[in-house]
């Protein structure tokens, strides 16, 4: 059973958007300087950065948070899941977070958000089980930018065994079909689907 998440009314998201799985994730500032430094620096008090930076705040404690699988080191390939789509995309890390302990199959947290409207993403293949009135979904690799590591593992430990194997052999098949159709895995560019 996941910890009580109280919800957040931001001017970003609506409480009333809450996920039935939420992340109930803070951000660690300089964890996310290392994925995303464009953030921060002389720029960072520009209030699209600023705005981007409460956007990503709002999306880790109100988002769904769902199960993520390590698929490859070199590039740092992760498979986020979301669950109302039964589908993977396949973040690509080109800044790694030196803080984190990685390899193939090592079990990572995504909170995911989503957006109405057509056509589905490109990168996105529906499976399935999938029941969402969406078209896409903006993943972030919580483990890679949280400040309480403890919080994301608890959620890790109540995410059922079927969904890390799903995970797993969604971001296979997707390697194998579509090795090209990767998204920048920086948060605040992960919702971008990949050409």
């Amino acid at each position: 059973m996941s910890e009580p998440v109280q919800p957040r009314d931001t001017p970003f998201m609506s409480n009333e958007a809450l996920a039935s799985d939420p992340g109930g994730v803070t951000i660690d500032p300089q964890r996310l300087r290392q994925l995303s430094p464009s953030l921060f620096g002389v720029g960072s008090v520009l209030p699209t950065r600023l705005i981007a930076r409460k956007i990503l705040d709002a999306h880790l404690w109100n988002g769904d948070s769902r199960a993520a699988v390590v698929m490859n080191l070199q590039p740092l390939l992760v498979a986020a899941y979301s669950s109302d789509f039964d589908a993977v995309v396949i973040l690509r890390f080109d800044r790694r977070p030196t803080d984190s302990y990685v390899q193939v199959g090592t079990r990572r947290l995504t909170v995911n958000t989503y957006h109405r409207g057509s056509p589905t993403a490109r990168d996105i293949v529906p499976g399935p089980y999938a029941s969402g009135p969406w078209s896409n979904f903006h993943p972030v690799i919580a483990d890679f930018v949280a400040a309480d590591l403890g919080r994301v593992e608890r959620r890790k430990a109540t995410i059922d065994e079927r969904e890390w194997q799903r995970t797993w052999e969604l971001g296979h098949d997707h390697l194998i079909k579509r090795p090209t159709q990767i998204r920048d895995g920086a948060p605040h560019r992960s919702g971008r689907a990949s050409s």
